[in-house]
């Protein structure tokens, strides 16, 4: 479902670095709020499960929505917001509707 991706660095010489789940907490502790963009998003992450605007027309923004297991266990989704320009400006994990089981089935 998108909530894994592997990884590793390349080195000139050619070498390979270790093979790494990048969809974790610790994957997306290494983006830096206001220098990352969204091509850095891509190359360290890949293309997002969801683009989106959200916001009054006054106030929109774009949130690119990430699926991975939070804490290696939770189906989450990391939202990380870019401007019009696309500057990383905040991101915060939370629950993935995909997998919210439906609690009131009568409503």
């Amino acid at each position: 479902m998108g909530q894994y991706a592997w990884g590793t660095t390349i080195a000139p010489d050619g070498t390979v670095g270790p093979i790494e789940q990048i969809l974790t907490d610790t994957g997306f502790r290494k983006v830096e709020i206001g220098v990352w963009d969204t091509e850095r998003l891509r190359c360290a992450f890949g293309l997002p499960a969801e683009i989106k605007q959200i916001g009054l027309p006054s106030v929109r923004q774009t949130v690119w929505s990430y699926r991975y297991k939070e804490a290696g266990t939770w189906n989450s989704l990391m939202h990380v917001y870019v401007s019009d320009d696309g500057i990383v400006q905040r991101m915060h994990p939370g629950p993935d509707p995909l997998f919210e089981q439906e609690i009131w089935p009568f409503l």
